[in-house]
Order: C-alpha cells, then sequence, then structure tokens
C-alpha cells in the first residue's frame, strides 16, 4: 500500500518534470496550445484528460515544422549545389581556355608534322639513287601533306609512289630477263666452244667439213672394200711457196671441191660412180693418154709434193698425173692462179683472201689444228669476260632491285602527322565536349536558381504560419524540439494513465484490506486447532521410538545400509574392471607387435653397423685424414676427436664447395683426366647411404688416387723447381737481359720523348693568367732489399748485358729472381684466380716503376708541385687551365705520332663546366692553335667566341618530353652566329668560309 502510494507520488512528479520540459520545447517551436493543456492538467491531475485532440493539435503544428524544415533543407542543399556548380562552371571555363591554347599548340604542331613529312618526302627523293620521283607528283604530295585531314588516306600517296616503284622495278626485271637470256645464250655458246676444244684438242688430224651424204657415201666405200686416198692427206705444200700463196691454193682447192676430193683408182670408177642413195662425194682420176697432150707447162705438181704416205709406184703415178693435170698460175682447163683465182671449164670463181691452209700436208693441218685450238681457247676467254661482266651487270641489277625495294619500303610514313591529327581532333573534340557541358551547366544554373525562389517563397509561408523566424538552423532546432516533446508527450500520457490507475489501485487496495482483516481472524483460529493435533502426534512418535531401542534396531540398520550401498557401487566397480581388462589386453597386442618390429630393427641395423663397419674401414684405407697416433683406432674416439672440426659443416655444403673448387681447377689439371667416382654404393642401403664422391685421376697412364697424385705432383713441382733453379742464369741473361730489356729499353726511350713533347707544349702556350705547367715521369725507388731503383734499372737495361760488369749481371739477376720471386708468392695467394702469366705481365710492366708528377709556376714565382693544396688556391680559370692543358697536351703530343694531314679529333662532354667566359675564350683558343677537330656537348655553351675562326653548332629542342627532337643548325663565322634553314647549308658554308680563308 504505501509502495503504491510512493509510485502515485512519482507519477504526480514526473507529471510536473514533464510538462515543464514540453514547456520549453514548445516555447522553441511556438506551440501554444501547450499552454491550455498545462492548465487543465495543473488543476484537475486525477481528471482523465482529452489528449487526442491535443495530439491532433500537435501533429498539424510537427507536419507543417517537418514539411518547413525539409523545404529550408533543400533549400540549403540546392545552394550549395549552386556553389558548386558556379564553381565547377568557372574551374570549366579555365580548363577550356587550357585546353583552347593547348588546341593552339598542337594546331602548330600538326603544322610542323606536315612540314616536317615534306621535308622528310624531299630528303628522302634526293637520297634515292632509284626510285627518283618527278617535280610534279612531288607537288602533289605536298599538297596532300597540306591537306591533310581525318579521312585523307595515306594509301594513295603510297599507291602513287608505288606506280612508280612497279614502273622502275619493271625496267629493272625487263633488263634482268634480257641479261638472263644473254647469259643463258653466252652460257650455251661457251659450252658449244668448250665441246669444239675438246673435239680439237682430242682430234688427231683436222679435217675439212663434210656433209651428212659425204660421210655415208665413206662408209659405203670401207663397207665396199675400195681403196681410197683423201687427196689433202697425201699432198704437202713444196718449199718454194710463202704462206700467203698457200692460204689462198688451199681455199681454191677446197672451193673447186678437190681438197678433200678421193683419189681412187680407174678400175673402180664405174662403180664409185653409180648413184647412190643419200650418198655424194668428189673423186680424182688420172687423165687418159689422150689428154696428156692438154697439160699445163706449169701445174700443181711444181708447188705440191706427196707426202711420206704415198710409198708405191701406182699411187705416185694417180697423184702425179692428178698435179700435172691442175695448171697453176696458167691456161689450161682445170687451174688454179696464184692470186686464188681458178677455173673448171667454163666455171671460174675467186676466193676471199682471209682463209689460213690447214689441211694440206701433215704440218698444215697439225698447225691448223693447233690454230684452232687457239682460236676456241680465245672465245672461251671472250666468252668466259663476256659472263662475267653480264653476271656483274645482274648482280648490280639485283643490287638496283634490292635498293629500289628498300627505297620504297622507306617512304615517309604518316605516323607523326596522323598521331598529330589525332591529338588536335581528340583536344578539339574534348574543347567541344567541355564548352557543350559548360552551357549545360549554365542552365542548371538558372533551373536551380528558379527552384530555389519557389522554395523559399514556400517556406517563408510555412514560417509566418508557424510564427517562426524563416531559418534553416531555427526550423532544425524547432524540429528537434518537435520531435523531443513528441516522445514527452506519449510519456506525458502513460505517466498521467499510470497516475489514474495508481488512484484507482489505491482505492481498491483499500477495500480489499478490509477484506483481508476478516480472513485473518478465521485463519488464526484455525492455527490453534492445527497445532494441537501436532503436540498429539509427536508424543506418539516417542512412544514408538522407545519400544524399538529395546530391540536390535540400530545394528540391523546399519548392515542393511551398507548392503544397500553395496549393490549400488557394483554395477560402476564391474564397468571399471571390464575397461581396464579391455586395455591391457589392446597393450599387449600393441607390445607384441612391438616386439616383432624391434626384432627387425635390432636384425637390420646389425646389418647396417656391418655395413658402416666395412665403410668407414674403407674410408680409412683412403688416408684422407691424418689421425694421430694417440687417439684409439675406434670410430667413436675418432669421432669426438673430428667432432669439433666438422661441426659447423653438412654434406651438401661440403660437396658444393668440393665441386666448386674441382671445376674451379679442372682445367688445369685436364692433363690428368680427373673423375669423379662414387664409393660405398649399396643398392639394399637406401635409407642411410654412406656413399660418397671421390676424385681419382691418370697419371703416366695408370689410374691413382687423388691423394696419390698430388703426391706425384708435389715430386714433379720439386724436381721442376731443381730445372728452374738450373736455368734461372740462362733465362735472365739470355731472355730478360736481352729479349726483355730490349723492349723495355724502347718503350721507356719512347716515354720520355712523349714526357719531353708534352713539356715542350705545355711551355709554349700562351694563357692569360701566366700559369706555366709542366709534367715529370719520376722513377720509383726498391720495394725490397735485393730490387733495384728503378733508376738504376733503367741504367742497367739500357746497356748491353755483354758489356755488363758481374756485379751488374749479378744485381740485374738478382732483381728479376726477386719480382718472379714475389709473382710466384702472389699467384700461390691468389689461389688460383689470377694466372702466373698475369702476374708475371703486372710485374714487368715498365709502367709502374715509374710515376707522374705535374709542377706549376706562376710569373715571380718558383716552380711548384701540383698537390691539392696548390689547386685549392688557384682561381677557377687556373684550375680549368691546370686540367685542361696537359689534357690536351697529352693528346696532341699523342697525335704527332700521325701524318700531317690525319684529323685530331677530341669530343668533351658538358665541356668546360664550371669555368667562367673569360676563361672559356682561352680553352677555344688553346683547341685552335693545337688544331684540334673537336666535338662538344654543353647546356649552356654555344661556342661563339672570338678566338674560333667557325664553328658549325646544332640546338636540339625537345619540348614538353615530346617524342621527337628539333635540330636547329647555326654557323659561328668568326663575328657573328647565322641561323641556317636546313642542315646541309652547314657544311657547304663551312667550305665557302674554308675557300675566303685561303684566298
Amino acid at each position: 500500500m504505501k509502495t503504491e502510494e510512493d509510485r502515485k507520488y512519482e507519477k504526480e512528479k514526473e507529471l510536473e518534470e514533464l510538462i515543464e520540459e514540453m514547456q520549453d520545447e514548445a516555447d522553441t517551436m511556438a506551440f501554444e496550445e501547450h499552454a491550455f493543456m498545462k492548465e487543465e492538467l495543473e488543476k484537475h491531475p486525477e481528471e482523465p484528460y482529452k489528449f487526442n485532440l491535443h495530439q491532433q493539435q500537435f501533429d498539424n503544428t510537427k507536419e507543417k515544422i517537418n514539411e518547413g524544415t525539409e523545404i529550408l533543407a533543400e533549400t540549403d542543399r540546392l545552394e550549395r549545389q549552386k556553389d558548386d556548380l558556379i564553381k565547377e562552371r568557372e574551374r570549366q571555363i579555365r580548363e577550356l581556355d587550357t585546353l583552347q591554347r593547348k588546341v593552339s599548340e598542337l594546331e602548330s604542331v600538326f603544322v610542323q608534322t606536315q612540314n616536317e613529312w615534306k621535308e622528310a618526302l624531299y630528303q628522302w627523293n634526293g637520297a634515292n639513287q632509284e626510285l627518283a620521283l618527278e617535280k610534279e607528283l612531288l607537288r602533289e604530295l605536298s599538297i596532300f601533306a597540306e591537306t591533310y585531314k581525318e579521312s585523307s588516306d595515306f594509301a594513295e600517296v603510297r599507291q602513287r609512289i608505288a606506280d612508280v616503284w612497279i614502273k622502275k622495278n619493271g625496267e629493272i626485271e625487263s633488263e634482268l630477263s634480257v641479261n638472263d637470256t644473254e647469259s643463258q645464250n653466252t652460257k650455251k655458246e661457251l659450252e658449244e666452244v668448250r665441246a669444239d676444244l675438246a673435239e680439237w684438242e682430242n682430234q688427231k688430224e683436222p679435217q675439212p667439213e663434210r656433209s651428212e651424204a659425204v660421210i655415208c657415201n665413206r662408209k659405203r666405200l670401207d663397207a665396199l672394200g675400195i681403196p681410197y686416198q683423201e687427196f689433202y692427206k697425201v699432198i704437202e705444200f713444196g718449199d718454194n711457196l710463202e704462206e700467203e700463196a698457200c692460204n689462198r691454193l688451199e681455199e681454191a682447192l677446197l672451193k673447186m671441191g678437190i681438197l678433200d676430193a678421193l683419189v681412187i683408182d680407174e678400175q673402180y670408177k664405174e662403180q664409185v660412180l653409180k648413184t647412190e642413195q643419200g650418198c655424194e662425194d668428189h673423186y680424182l682420176f688420172i687423165c687418159k693418154n689422150s689428154q696428156k697432150n692438154l697439160q699445163p707447162d706449169r701445174s700443181l705438181l711444181d708447188v705440191l709434193e706427196l707426202n711420206e704416205e704415198v710409198n708405191d709406184i701406182f699411187s705416185n703415178q694417180r697423184l702425179t698425173g692428178i698435179l700435172g693435170s691442175i695448171a697453176y698460175d696458167s691456161e689450161s682447163l682445170f687451174t688454179v692462179a696464184e692470186d686464188g683465182t681458178y677455173g673448171m671449164g667454163v666455171l671460174a670463181g675467186t676466193v676471199t683472201g682471209e682463209y689460213e691452209a690447214g689441211f694440206l700436208g701433215t704440218k698444215a693441218r697439225e698447225k691448223h689444228r693447233q690454230a684452232k685450238i687457239e682460236e676456241c681457247r680465245q672465245r672461251i676467254t671472250e666468252l668466259e669476260t663476256a659472263l662475267q661482266q653480264l653476271e656483274e651487270l645482274h648482280r648490280k641489277l639485283s643490287d638496283r632491285k634490292v635498293i629500289l625495294r628498300k627505297e620504297y619500303e622507306n617512304l615517309p610514313k604518316d605516323t607523326d602527322m596522323r598521331e598529330a591529327l589525332r591529338m588536335l581532333q581528340a583536344e578539339e573534340r574534348e574543347c567541344e565536349q567541355l564548352k557543350r557541358e559548360s552551357d549545360k551547366l549554365e542552365c542548371q544554373i538558372r533551373e536551380l536558381v528558379e527552384i530555389l525562389k519557389e522554395k523559399k517563397k514556400k517556406a517563408l509561408e510555412i514560417a509566418e504560419a508557424l510564427y517562426l523566424t524563416c531559418s534553416y538552423d531555427i526550423f532544425k532546432e524547432a524540429k528537434k524540439a518537435a520531435e523531443e516533446y513528441g516522445k514527452h508527450l506519449i510519456s506525458l500520457i502513460a505517466a498521467h494513465e499510470m497516475y489514474l490507475r495508481s488512484l484507482m489501485y489505491l482505492r481498491e487496495r483499500k477495500e480489499h484490506l478490509e477484506d483481508l482483516d476478516a480472513d485473518m481472524e478465521q485463519i488464526r483460529y484455525d492455527l490453534q486447532e492445527i497445532q494441537k493435533e501436532i503436540r498429539r502426534k509427536t508424543e506418539e512418535q516417542a512412544s514408538i521410538q522407545e519400544q524399538l531401542r529395546l530391540t536390535d534396531y540400530e545394528e540391523i540398520k546399519e548392515r542393511l545400509d551398507a548392503c544397500i550401498n553395496w549393490l549400488q557401487e557394483y554395477p560402476e566397480q564391474l564397468r571399471v574392471c571390464v575397461s581396464r581388462q579391455t586395455h591391457e589386453e589392446d597393450e599387449v597386442g600393441q607390445l607384441t607387435l612391438r616386439l616383432d618390429e624391434n626384432q627387425k630393427k635390432i636384425e637390420e641395423y646389425e646389418k647396417k653397423t656391418k655395413y658402416f663397419s666395412e665403410c668407414y674401414d674403407m674410408e680409412k684405407a683412403l688416408h684422407y685424414v691424418e689421425i694421430p697416433k694417440e687417439i684409439p683406432e675406434d670410430a667413436a674416439h675418432i669421432r669426438s676427436y673430428l667432432e669439433s672440426d666438422v661441426k659447423a659443416l653438412d654434406k651438401d655444403s661440403v660437396i658444393r664447395d668440393l665441386n666448386k673448387v674441382y671445376f674451379e681447377n679442372r682445367g688445369f689439371l685436364t692433363d690428368y683426366h680427373l673423375m669423379q667416382n662414387e664409393l660405398f654404393t649399396e643398392e639394399e642401403q637406401t635409407e642411410f647411404p654412406a656413399k660418397r664422391l671421390d676424385i681419382s685421376a691418370r697419371y703416366q697412364g695408370v689410374k691413382i688416387s687423388f691423394a696419390s697424385l698430388l703426391l706425384h705432383l708435389e715430386e714433379d713441382i720439386t724436381e721442376l723447381e731443381n730445372l728452374i733453379k738450373d736455368g734461372d742464369r740462362e733465362l735472365f741473361e739470355d731472355i730478360l737481359a736481352n729479349t726483355v730489356s730490349r723492349k723495355i729499353r724502347g718503350k721507356i726511350n719512347s716515354s720520355n720523348t712523349w714526357v719531353q713533347k708534352m713539356n715542350s707544349l705545355m711551355n709554349g702556350m700562351n694563357t692569360s693568367s701566366g700559369l706555366k705547367l709542366s709534367l715529370r715521369w719520376r722513377s720509383k725507388t726498391a720495394e725490397q732489399e735485393d730490387q733495384l731503383d728503378t733508376k738504376e734499372l733503367v741504367e742497367l737495361l739500357k746497356k748491353d748485358y755483354r758489356l755488363m760488369s758481374e756485379d751488374e749481371a749479378a744485381r740485374l739477376s738478382a732483381h728479376f729472381r726477386s719480382k718472379v720471386a714475389e709473382a710466384r708468392r702472389n699467384a700461390k695467394d691468389s689461389a688460383g684466380m689470377v694466372s702466373f702469366y698475369q702476374i708475371m705481365k703486372d710485374t714487368l710492366d715498365y709502367r709502374k716503376w715509374f710515376e707522374f708528377q705535374l709542377f706549376s709556376q706562376k710569373n715571380g714565382e718558383r716552380q711548384k708541385e701540383l698537390t691539392n693544396s696548390v689547386f685549392g688556391t688557384f682561381s677557377g680559370g687556373e684550375k680549368a687551365m691546370s686540367m685542361y692543358v696537359p689534357l690536351f697536351s697529352a693528346v696532341v703530343a699523342k697525335y704527332q705520332g700521325g701524318r700531317e694531314d690525319a684529323p685530331r679529333l677530341i669530343s668533351l662532354d658538358e665541356a668546360f663546366a664550371g669555368v667562367d667566359n673569360k676563361n672559356i675564350r682561352d680553352m677555344f683558343r688553346l683547341m685552335t692553335e693545337f688544331r684540334f677537330d673537336f666535338i662538344i656537348n654543353s647546356q649552356v655553351l654555344w661556342g661563339d667566341c672570338d678566338t674560333l675562326d667557325a664553328l658549325a653548332i646544332y640546338q636540339l629542342i625537345r619540348p614538353g618530353n615530346a617524342k621527337f627532337v628539333t635540330v636547329m643548325p647555326y654557323l659561328w663565322n668568326g663575328h657573328r652566329k647565322e641561323l641556317l634553314e636546313h642542315e646541309e647549308e652547314v657544311e657547304q658554308r663551312g667550305i665557302e668560309l674554308g675557300q675566303a680563308e685561303g684566298v
């Protein structure tokens, strides 16, 4: 009851607090209805209040507040959006300006690429040897570049040039075809002439040309067995005939058909003159007796003779009669004149006079054969020369064809133009896109301004209706207050409802309390009756327990309790025993299996122990490790002895190091045929293999271990050392003192001369600062006691060894012995990484016997060595002089060994960096005086100094990290710098300047 009263009091206080809090919130949102509700609740809190009407009024107010808040929030958002759009518009305007500037730049770049393409086209055309275009076509192609656009098809340009290329290529192909035809004809003729040559060389005697019918007839005569003699084979020229007369006579006989005619006996006349199909020939018969009175005064018998083959009287008579019947240089029926004209009855004829006799007589025929052979050989030479010329022409034509193809392929492409146009059009499109976006943005801003006007107007109407200031912050606070007010209103309604219920509950409790008092009186009466009954039952229990105490009741009870406890514990003990029995049976089975496995392992380990013991004995027998005698020979003691040495090693690293050393030194031991073998390899030993690598070699054809090879090599080295010591004197006296000393002496003298030239050049320089530089090549001192100073060594080397005293020869030999011993020690210390030859070469390098010292001297001061401290006192110009003057002097001294017209080329990177203009002028003056042909580059240096009479300058321009470099050629003529349009003009203007200087 009291609790409920407390709750009622709390609810009453809660109602008061809520009303006060809601008052602040109502003031914030200007909700005047709250005052009426507050007044009603404060006057009659115990009566029910109609919150529905108040809730409806609050909801209307809250709805308008939310609407106004949303409108103002939207207005604020639109204001920010408008500001963002204005900023975006300004950004786009700036970006548009940037793009327009970029478009202008790209237009310039595009025009430049057009001009570069035209320039490249003309340069390409000018450099072409074969594919030269006409000026009209070049103009058309230039117009193509000038009007180049996106729709331009470079294939048209390539097609126009391809037409020229096809035409030129066709001309070359035609010439090649003609050349091939001529080559084939020449080769064919060459083969024919070679065949004729072979035929003439294989032919014993030459014979006149015969038709197939003549050859067929002679075969027929041979088949018939008719004897005949070929006229030209049995006749010789007389000794009284000159060569020209012989030539004309034989040609006349050839034309008359007498030269190759057959001389046949009269008895076969009818038989041979019988017509035979496919056969023809000429025959000579002796004149009959009736015609003997017609024989001329002078006949062929007077100028021709019978050769030795005519050895019977009948043949002699026939031939004599035939020769006598033909007149020579006289009138007759058959006559031959001395000039070669001939007559046969009514027929007369002449000869060419160009014929060379070659058939009459054995000698003539042989001469004729040799002449034909020589003629064939000359013709072969001519044909081979012609064939070589044709092949050379074919090669040139092929080269022209290749050049034509390369020139066509090297046609400047429109890649740069198309890329520049693409970039320009891309920027223009982007510029247009940006303009469209800017216009669209402007429209959005105008629309947004109109929307803002409408929103602000509506928000102002709502604010006036609610008696609030038209501000987003005010409405936001009002909305927040309305939300809190709504929550508090709900709490107020609930609290008021709870307050009313508490009042009702208290009234009900008062009525119920009165009923409870009546019920308590009845309960107290019933309780007294129950207590009386309990006392009676207690007395009965005590009486029964007294009776049981007189019997064994306690003992029976204890035994009965013990049996009950045992029966309760037995099932658990039974389960534990059965589980233990099962577990122990499993353990027995596992122990049995492990016993068998252990027995097998024992056998395996005993086998491995035996195998490893054998391996240990064999390893020990290799003697690769020396064990002190005081160490027992069992494996355990030896293992503990070696364990400290191999503790940090593992097998893989040892094998890797062994292979590395093996392959590094195998080349030096090639003669000993080193081989890697595997020892202790047993197929059954797989889990713990005992195999190891071993190296064997062959020494004098016998296979030995590596340890034995080392012993043999040590013996060989000792023997060789003894031999070397015995031959040292001969080596130093004959080789070092004669051959090497002579070469070193020449090198040192040449170096001294070079140093003197450098000093002469440096002393002759006229520098603006008066600084003089000189060089000294100083001898080094001896490094060891048994070695000589360089100065003393050079003096001894300059002497003839045969004129040296014994003491000088001994000191020279001792010096080089010390050097060789030092080289051997160095070779040994290098672990074979450096060859003995290389170390000996470094030891005998005479350049290491000397050191250079540079001295400087200013006007009025003494000469000082140019050390770092002295160099630090110099000015910038003097430092530059001290660096470049020795360098230039060394180069000039080196170039003086060349011809007078040899170029003196030098190149300098970032030339004269850090040198002021005055000293740069002196640097160029020095290079001019030294007549250098120089190529230098610099970021700031132009080279337009009055100490240079002419200079070609090229400025390289690469704007904006472009993919191309523009070359701007200039020419310095000693007075001013001139910009040239083309690079080719630099060389031409340089020639003109040189000619002007010569005049």
